[in-house]
């Protein structure tokens, strides 16, 4: 016999009781970890605790901007979608953070 595992299932009897939840998180940690999605107007701390931001310019392109000076931290980048709030794919947010480490600040 084959089970199919789906997420929500997961999440709904973790939230029933805590000992479950417990074993559950053991069991499938890849159901608790909460996705994070890149887009414009996300704000981000560096780890020297410098705040910057995704910005738009136009639909076809980001860049990280910096708060504390408003100059751009990093070179425009080409996006594919053409929504002012569509998510980055994983390969537009690594072009943009080109290997240094961003935490999600808001």
């Amino acid at each position: 016999m084959e089970f199919k595992i789906i997420k929500e299932k997961i999440l709904e009897a973790s939230s029933k009781c805590p000992q479950a939840k417990q074993t559950l998180e053991i069991m499938f940690p890849e159901a608790f970890k909460e996705e994070v999605v890149h887009q414009a107007g996300n704000r981000y701390k560096d780890r020297s605790g410098g705040e910057f931001m995704i910005a738009r310019y136009g639909f076809d392109r980001v860049a990280m901007i910096n708060l504390k000076t408003g100059n751009r931290w990093s070179d425009d980048v080409a996006v594919s979608s053409g929504s002012w709030f569509d998510p980055l794919t994983e390969k537009e947010w690594a072009t943009i953070v080109g290997g240094n480490i961003f935490t999600k600040i808001n």
